[in-house]
């Protein structure tokens, strides 16, 4: 009976081996084949979050940031001209031009455009006429206001008056050609090339 006994028990005991095998196989493996997805769902989680978090910090030093170089920024932005439509370039030149005392025309507006390492410009053409001083002041003005301004070419015709022949003695005659100055009335083309935004 010995024998019996030792062949039940072996049969048990392979029947509850092959219980636990089943068991591990279709219950524990799926459960720890879970956990282990679980885990790495929680840590690509706590990534995103890592990431999130990082992104606010940034986002959040970059408005103290632009909270305190607002002035700056928004001074930056006002030196260029907007390409689209440069009104507000136009009425400085406009606005120089009075406070200068001379007359302008504008005879075109031209959009260069944007090459590959290039800046954006805006290109004008202008008649500027007045006196030769104040269109001298009004080519210094451009140059010194608050946008990113290249003066490209001046071209400046004085008008300067010619003296009357007159007889001298000996029966030859002479021509005196009158002296430019700085009150004489002027006209001047002048192409500006202005870098938009």
């Amino acid at each position: 009976m010995e024998i019996n006994f030792s062949k039940k028990t072996f049969f048990v005991v392979l029947a509850v081996i092959a219980a636990n095998a089943i068991m591990a196989l279709f219950v524990v493996m799926p459960i720890l084949s879970e956990i282990e997805s679980s885990g790495l769902r929680v840590r690509e989680q706590r990534d995103k979050i890592a990431s999130c978090e990082r992104r606010i910090a940034a986002v959040r030093e970059f408005a103290v940031f632009a909270k305190e170089e607002r002035t700056n920024l928004d001074k930056l932005d006002k030196v260029f001209v907007d390409a689209q439509l440069p009104l507000d370039f136009i009425n400085v030149l406009e606005r120089v031009a009075r406070d200068t005392s001379v007359g302008i025309e504008f005879s075109s507006s031209i959009i260069q455009p944007k090459k590959a390492d290039s800046w954006p410009m805006v290109g004008i053409e202008a008649q500027v006429a007045g006196e030769t001083e104040a269109i001298l002041r009004f080519i210094k003005k451009i140059e010194t206001s608050p946008y990113l301004v290249e003066i490209q070419g001046v071209e400046i015709q004085i008008d300067i008056p010619q003296k009357e022949e007159s007889p001298v003695n000996n029966g030859t005659t002479t021509v005196q050609a009158g002296i430019p100055d700085k009150s004489r009335t002027a006209q001047a083309h002048i192409l500006l090339k202005a870098y938009a935004k």
